[in-house]
């Protein structure tokens, strides 16, 4: 005899509407990218979008990005 698992209950919770970008440099996106070689070399990319134009304002590539230089990349 098999137990059956009680799933979690989540709770409802109402996200907050998005404000959409009425202009350039209202709204940025951050993502981090991962790639892995044939020979197990890892490379992440860090990319920096702008919600309006869709311009990548910061591509940051690297073998590891640590928590100073994503800060150096965001302060410009």
């Amino acid at each position: 005899m098999v137990r059956r698992r009680k799933r979690k209950r989540i709770a409802g919770i109402e996200r907050a509407a998005r404000m959409q970008a009425k202009g350039p440099n209202q709204s940025w996106s951050m993502d981090f990218v991962l790639d892995e070689f044939v020979d197990g070399m890892r490379l992440r990319c860090l990319n920096i979008v702008d919600d309006f134009t869709k311009e990548y304002l910061a591509i940051e590539v690297d073998k590891s990005l640590l928590g100073y230089r994503v800060v150096s990349v965001l302060s410009g």
